[in-house]
């Protein structure tokens, strides 16, 4: 055995706190909990890295005592998930048992960069929020009709004309290799392995319109700003074609020390079956021949590839069935449940609804099932132009899919949302859980404009997604959630809602339980 220096946890990020009744929240939940009596003070954590530990490659021991807390483990990464587990842990630390690991090996998330960009410090940040939730893999979606993400050095004017615009006509950006390599690392000190996605052969716009060689026409294509998919393709008979596509993944998997390459392959209207079939035959040769796994959208599945890749499906079962016949591994994205930019109900002010309105409840309930290698929640950009924007669409979902991609089976929301009840939205704080009587709690039938302090919230469950009031009255007595009509009780019982701005004493980061009747404060 031997002991390593502890590493970066994130408690500033995650805040769940014991109840009066000595229960530990904690999301995800672990495989095993057992509370002892008595609290210990907060300190270094001893931890101990043993492969000879009984415990799975990502599992771990956590144990809390008088003299502190001790993590056990057989991998660094089974170590770094313990840290995030105490991070959650209020202060004093109750003393627990906990027995851990994950049940599935893919944990992902995806970030769109194509449609907006967002840099080095954006993408830090969503790779920071996902390790402190146990996900353990980064999807970067480089590539697309409206831009191009990623320097090319073989081909520049893929970074400098096809990354120089954006959805609306913005301007664009990309990321320089120097700072894709610093993603890279950053994401592995965090056990963490970034998935790159260059998508072909359609979604290819800002690559046509970089290279005039690339279009049958020997015309550079216009640059796209919209948001309709499915209308351009690579020239796939063209004689710079299929160098241009050994290029680029060459050069992505040179740079790339993870094992998978993400071609896309995805709504690719443009581009005849025969010649899709033809084209990812190729594809798969060369992403093998770079000693990587190929990544495809579902509809790589309708190829004969031999099964050595994997398919992420999300909506079409045809495409999911010929992966699943082939017997490659699928990771589950489905729309209508892990899609984070469907709107929560029709107020919410950004995203969409094409795959239904989604909201926490219905991000919860459901599961990849025991054939899937993991699954996957990504963010999609059309609408996503800010941090704030991120945070909307993202949280707390996210939180949900990560439950989903550790804990074991058998979950259940009425549970689950009252765990979630007391967990912070990012850049919250810690709370602890006060009971608050359900005759003080009222829900309100319409918008009030009424004195005493207001504060702005945004929303979890359902009615999440959109500004809704909160008036504490002078005296303190009741508090009164206005600005959402709810038709039937039901409605009110999913409804979790964060403080995100201050009153006059500076209350940040609180929340509210409605039909549990929790507030963190």
């Amino acid at each position: 055995m031997r002991q390593v220096p502890p590493f970066l946890v994130f408690a500033a990020l995650l805040g769940c706190g014991p109840t009066e009744t000595g229960e530990v929240h904690l999301i995800p939940q672990p495989v095993s909990v057992a509370i002892d009596p008595g609290f210990t003070k907060p300190g270094e954590p001893t931890l101990v890295l043993d492969p000879a530990l009984p415990l799975p490659d990502e599992g771990y021991s956590l144990v809390v005592d008088r003299r502190g807390a001790t993590i056990e483990a057989t991998t660094e990464a089974g170590l770094f998930y313990g840290q995030q587990t105490l991070a959650q842990l209020p202060d004093p630390w109750p003393r627990v048992r906990i027995e851990d690991a994950p049940r599935y090996a893919w944990r992902g998330t995806m970030l769109d960069v194509a449609r907006h960009f967002f840099g080095p410090d954006e993408i830090k940040r969503s790779i920071d929020l996902a390790a402190a939730h146990k996900l353990n893999r980064f999807h970067l979606h480089l590539t697309d009709d409206q831009g191009w993400r990623i320097e090319i050095e073989s081909w520049p004017d893929l970074a400098l004309i096809g990354g120089a615009t954006e959805v609306g006509g913005g301007e664009g950006g990309y990321l320089s290799q120097a700072e894709y390599l610093d993603l890279l690392a950053y994401a592995a000190e965090r056990h963490v392995v970034l998935v790159p996605e260059i998508d072909m052969p359609g979604h290819i716009n800002a690559a046509l319109g970089a290279y005039p060689e690339l279009n049958p026409d020997g015309v550079a294509a216009d640059p796209y700003t919209g948001t309709n998919v499915g209308f351009s393709s690579l020239w796939l008979d063209g004689p710079s074609t299929f160098g241009f596509v050994t290029d680029v993944l060459t050069e992505v998997a040179a740079m790339t020390d993870g094992p998978y390459l993400h071609i896309g392959g995805d709504e690719a209207a443009a581009t005849t079956e025969e010649d899709y079939a033809a084209f990812l035959v190729d594809l798969h040769g060369l992403v093998d021949g770079l000693g990587k796994t190929l990544v495809g959208w579902e509809e790589v599945g309708t190829v004969d590839l031999g099964g050595d890749f994997i398919a992420q499906t999300w909506i079409d079962e045809e495409g999911a069935e010929g992966a699943w016949a082939q017997g490659a591994e699928t990771i589950a994205s489905p729309a209508d449940r892990a899609y984070l930019d469907m709107m929560y109900d029709l107020e919410t002010p950004i995203g969409t609804f094409w795959a239904g309105l989604v909201d926490t409840r219905t991000a919860y309930e459901w599961d990849p099932g025991e054939g899937a290698l993991g699954l996957e929640a990504p963010l999609w950009t059309e609408s996503v132009q800010t941090r704030a924007d991120i945070d909307l669409l993202t949280w707390p979902r996210l939180a949900g899919h990560a439950e989903i991609a550790w804990s074991p089976a058998g979950r259940h929301w009425d549970e689950y949302r009252q765990r979630l009840a007391v967990w912070a939205p990012p850049g919250g704080r810690r709370r602890r859980a006060v009971p608050l009587p359900a005759d003080r709690l009222v829900a309100s039938a319409a918008m009030a404009n009424q004195n005493g302090q207001h504060f702005v919230v945004t929303g979890a469950g359902t009615g999440i997604g959109r500004a809704i009031a909160l008036r504490l009255a002078e005296d303190g007595a009741a508090l009164t959630l206005v600005g959402r009509r709810f038709e039937r009780p039901e409605d009110v019982a999913g409804v979790v809602a964060w403080l995100v701005s201050s009153d006059s004493r500076g209350v940040t980061g609180q929340g509210i339980d409605v039909n549990g009747g929790a507030w963190m404060s």
